[in-house]
């Protein structure tokens, strides 16, 4: 719960709805581009890498000469044209999203986070405060390990995998990014790389994403107590100490109460409390 007093700012980002199209139409791209792939390597070719702009010159380069593929090629080409335009506008959408909410810009300053890992973890969280405690966030998307217990058996097992897949495989995808690919040097890919160089990489991984989504929801908790327009210095020692007069003016600089009584009537004094410097002696 919010505390009374706090400005509380929206915490939903969007419709996870958007996310799910998103992913559906990425998976139908990569089902195509894969078959393209299978059906010429029938015949003895080999696509090769090849990145997202590259990969249409290449299928031409190896289907010219052959009637049979070139007609095949054009008509999955086209359909994986379609789906590239409409899964590119779905991506600028959740990229526009990200773009005019606060807390998202603030969840991808986490190492490894980006905006789609951001927007897809806020939306699947929703309301931050219902999660009493950070460390739960693991349990929540089944990040925990797996308990058996029967007798004198206590087995440990894998992670449960519960919950919410999308939101599992985007913190993977952050925490694989951050140990694999991203090359500055911060103390949470120093936690990964020692927990890798005990357990393996495969745990560190997965220890690596349950403490990303512990920070995501530290980060959400905070942003929801303290977000907001920012507000000048005078307006927030107005809200500190009230010191406004009958007709609204502001009486000047803030000035804290004393805790001394006066000639024993009971009232605070109101004067400035001294700042007492105090020296350690050698």
């Amino acid at each position: 719960m919010v505390p009374a007093g706090a400005r509380q700012i929206d915490w939903i980002a969007g419709d996870p709805r958007l996310l799910v199209a998103r992913n559906q139409l990425l998976g139908r791209l990569l089902d195509v581009e894969m078959s393209i792939r299978g059906i010429l390597r029938g015949f003895g070719l080999k696509v090769g890498q090849v990145t997202r702009k590259t990969f249409e010159a290449r299928i031409w380069e190896l289907v010219t000469g052959h009637a049979t593929l070139e007609r095949i090629a054009e008509a999955m080409l086209s359909a994986r044209a379609t789906l590239k335009a409409q899964y590119e506008k779905l991506h600028k959408a959740v990229l526009a999203i990200v773009r005019e909410d606060a807390v998202c810009r603030r969840l991808i300053t986490v190492p490894g986070v980006g905006p789609v890992v951001a927007v897809t973890f806020k939306s699947a969280v929703d309301d931050p405060s219902r999660i009493a405690k950070s460390k739960a966030v693991g349990a929540l998307f089944g990040l925990t390990p797996r308990k058996y217990q029967s007798g004198e058996k206590d087995v440990t097992g894998g992670i449960t995998r519960t919950g919410d897949e999308m939101v599992r495989t985007a913190l993977y995808e952050a925490a694989n990014v951050l140990l694999s690919r991203i090359t500055r040097f911060s103390k949470l890919k120093r936690w990964g790389m020692d927990v890798a160089k005990r357990r393996g990489s495969k745990r560190a991984k997965v220890a690596l994403v349950r403490k990303i989504g512990v920070i995501l929801h530290r980060i959400g908790i905070t942003a929801q107590l303290t977000g907001g327009p920012k507000r000048s210095r005078s307006q927030r020692r107005v809200d500190q100490g009230g010191i406004r007069d009958a007709s609204g003016l502001n009486r000047g600089p803030y000035c804290p109460k004393s805790r001394r009584r006066d000639g024993g009537a009971g009232e605070a004094v109101t004067r400035p409390v001294a700042i007492i410097r105090r020296t350690t002696r050698i």
